[in-house]
């Protein structure tokens, strides 16, 4: 969430990912703020109630201009905030809804790998493989990102809610951290 002087209290609208996906995306990590989001929480307690919340963060606007608020992590009262700026120096291009290439470079140069949230789906290795991780999430909208990746002959697909890959050379069983 883009936050400024004038709308303090937009970070109450924040979207969840990751600080790593943030940084790729051309944002430097500034701070945390671990606030309540319980509604109940005191002055006195570690995590900051809305009130002090805002008050951190106007803090932050009035010596960093401009900053972008995210979700980092979320617990059942409590939520970590990131707290970014803008760099420009981005190392990603979308590619599609929630999906992004990664370059080695901000010259989108050298591609290193198809990230589907805060996952790398594939990871380009130095030695001309890929490395394959689902995240955990068996999604056609996962299988239809790493199908759009791999190597002429192979196509991966669900057969009795197992994934299976279908090579040159015959079909193998999925495995997270595998490489082709």
């Amino acid at each position: 969430m883009r936050i400024n002087k004038s709308n303090l209290e937009s970070v109450f609208q924040s979207t969840k990912t990751s600080v790593e996906t943030m940084e790729l995306k051309g944002y430097e990590y500034i701070c945390n703020l671990f606030a309540d989001s319980s509604g109940f929480g005191q002055e006195d307690e570690a995590s900051l109630t809305p009130k002090q919340l805002l008050k951190e963060l106007k803090t932050i606007v009035e010596e960093h201009g401009t900053v972008h608020t995210f979700i980092s992590e979320a617990g059942q009262f409590q939520v970590n905030i990131g707290v970014f700026k803008q760099t420009g120096k981005r190392r990603t291009r979308r590619i599609a809804n929630n999906t992004l290439e990664v370059y080695k470079t901000d010259k989108y140069q050298d591609l290193e790998a198809i990230r589907l949230h805060d996952t790398n789906i594939i990871t380009f290795l130095d030695n001309g493989k890929i490395r394959l991780n689902n995240g955990g999430w068996q999604t056609r909208t996962t299988a239809s990102r790493i199908n759009d990746y791999l190597p002429t002959g192979y196509l991966l697909y669900q057969k009795n809610w197992n994934w299976l890959i279908d090579t040159p050379t015959g079909t193998i069983e999925y495995q997270n951290g595998m490489e082709i």
